[in-house]
């Protein structure tokens, strides 16, 4: 169960889908007939998530806060902030991007105490989305919170958080109409671009860069 579990954690990370749907209904439901309160917990929060991306908006919302807060209560410690995380991104699919900055607020308040400073530069990237969401008057708020999620991975020798901000940097550029900037960071991001061609982050930047950001078209 475990190892289902932690692959489906992997797998979002690494925005696989078709793996990550796989693995989290395998954990779920191993979790749920072992009766193993933590991973209950966890996949909870993923199953949650997918229920809004999927449109079940109040039904996994309430599946999704109900399983962090359970994880709160057994203190376990290593994913405590990265279920904030999620929480948070479940509200902004749900478009209550104002109800996740909450989240983010209390993420980043607890995420150096539980020792998860790995998820620093996602808490930041997570908020510049949401800011976009909430309406132009955040705008440069939003592009600050992005950037600063950049130079965090970047200082933290994180090239896939970096490159997952770096690409949320380019769309809020792309969406401003600020297509040179955005042109200028993507073929930055590409040029250094040293591993894992196939993932999800390649190729959106590919499909940007032959299509809105291609200078010809």
């Amino acid at each position: 169960m475990i190892v289902h579990g932690w692959s489906a954690v992997l797998s979002h990370l690494h925005r696989d889908w078709p793996r990550f749907r796989r693995e989290i209904g395998i954990a779920s439901e191993l979790a749920a007939r072992h009766r193993f309160p933590v991973w209950i917990a966890i996949t909870g929060v993923y199953r949650g998530l997918l229920k809004v991306s999927d449109g079940a908006v109040q039904e996994g919302l309430a599946e999704c806060s109900r399983s962090v807060d359970e994880i709160e209560r057994l203190a376990y410690r290593t994913m405590r902030t990265r279920s904030l995380l999620l929480l948070a991104q479940a509200y902004g699919l749900a478009d209550r991007p104002a109800e996740g900055l909450d989240i983010i607020d209390k993420a980043i308040k607890t995420f150096g105490r539980h020792g998860e400073l790995w998820t620093e530069s996602e808490i930041y990237r997570v908020q510049g989305e949401l800011l976009l969401k909430t309406g132009p008057e955040a705008t440069e708020s939003a592009m600050s919170a992005l950037q600063k999620a950049v130079g965090i991975a970047n200082s933290r020798g994180t090239p896939a958080y970096e490159r997952r901000a770096t690409m949320s940097l380019v769309r809020a550029r792309v969406e401003r109409g600020e297509l040179q900037q955005a042109r200028n960071i993507l073929r930055t991001l590409m040029q250094n671009w040293i591993d894992d061609p196939h993932s999800a982050e390649w190729k959106e930047a590919d499909a940007l860069s032959r299509t809105t950001l291609n200078p010809q078209s």
